[in-house]
């Protein structure tokens, strides 16, 4: 299939820890299409900083995925000092392509064919109970379906579990406690720390130290009623799956993005 492509530019930018993290929003242009569910990634071709060459990288969406502005998160991968290095050197105003699909003379976004945290259809996810499980820049897809959600009037139950080492590096932290007093039935929001320094812990109102299963279990009663949902590194799935059964819990439902 050949490859299409549509400009994409940065229109804002959001540094979280700058030159670290960061949320990047594109705009496209208004004849293109964005035909996604939340949990679905899209394909930006950007230049790599040590290949010296274009390359062609995945991004999971964390906005609502419409037209025309697109929303990700870009962490610094010490292991990829690639296109996430160079990432963090954009500025506002920077046009990178972005893969679309053309048919019968229409435009719309690619959608990477992995679909590995997918929302289901809204009439399959109301009603339900989740646990989003994110660590560092795995909020990013979660993202995506808790804003969804609560466009939607977040007729669900949600828990999400974020983890980051340190406070300056959590993603969109006063949005997520904001979702949380908007909807305190329906939404809870549980941030983990584990390396912050002691001195800045003392205005820390939430949680401390790797969210284990063990300590979820004494914060989330109905643990086991809940389709967790899990985004991170390599293995995340599988340690917690490990952690679970020594409690003997069974997710009804499990689904995982990892890198």
């Amino acid at each position: 299939m050949p490859f299409i492509s549509a400009p994409a530019k940065i229109v804002e930018i959001i540094d979280f820890a700058p030159g670290e993290i960061r949320a990047v929003r594109l705009k496209l242009p208004d004849d293109v299409e964005v035909k996604a569910r939340p949990g679905n990634a899209f394909w930006l071709k950007l230049f790599g900083k040590a290949s010296g060459r274009l390359e062609m990288r995945t991004y999971s969406f964390s906005s609502n995925p419409r037209s025309p502005i697109i929303e990700t998160v870009v962490s610094k991968a010490a292991e990829n000092p690639n296109t996430s290095w160079a990432f963090q050197e954009f500025l506002s105003g920077t046009e990178l392509e972005a893969r679309i699909s053309e048919q019968n003379g229409k435009k719309s976004l690619f959608i990477n064919p992995r679909k590995d945290l997918e929302l289901e259809p809204d009439d399959w996810w109301q009603d339900k109970k989740f646990l989003f499980y994110g660590l560092g820049t795995g909020v990013t897809p979660h993202l995506s379906a808790i804003r969804y959600m609560a466009e939607k009037g977040m007729n669900v139950n949600v828990i999400y579990v974020s983890s980051s080492k340190l406070m300056r590096r959590l993603i969109f932290h006063d949005e997520l406690e904001n979702t949380q007093k908007r909807f305190p039935q329906n939404f809870r929001y549980l941030p983990f720390l584990t390396r912050e320094n002691p001195e800045t812990l003392k205005e820390w109102k939430y949680f401390t130290g790797r969210p284990t299963v063990e300590a979820l279990t004494k914060l989330i009663p109905d643990i086991s009623e809940r389709h967790l949902r899990i985004c991170g590194g390599k293995g995340t799935r599988k340690n917690l799956e490990k952690e679970a059964n020594k409690f003997k819990i069974n997710f009804p439902g499990v689904k995982t993005e990892e890198w």
